[in-house]
């Protein structure tokens, strides 16, 4: 997504290119940092178009953290309510 928000709209994201000047590499950096809510702030949105995009990232990253979470609580709790009436 980031990607083509570049080529769409060069110059949407400030330091994206680094000192080996890959840019596909950065912006995954980029997109994972994001989704893990770290955000070191060497690379950050500039255009509107690649802020909101970064909100985005950012809500997908804390639903999925939220879904497995209960996936994996509900997998818990239907186990565990299948040993009690077992007994």
């Amino acid at each position: 997504m980031c990607l083509t928000i570049v080529i769409i709209y060069p110059n949407s994201f400030h330091r994206l290119i680094d000192e080996s000047g890959n840019m596909a590499e950065a912006l995954m950096y980029y997109s994972y940092i994001t989704l893990m809510t770290i955000g070191y702030g060497d690379i950050y949105p500039i255009s509107p178009v690649a802020q909101k995009a970064s909100i985005f990232i950012g809500l997908i990253g804390q639903f999925y953290l939220v879904i497995i979470t209960a996936i994996v609580v509900g997998k818990y709790i239907s186990q565990s309510s299948e040993n009690k009436s077992l007994e």
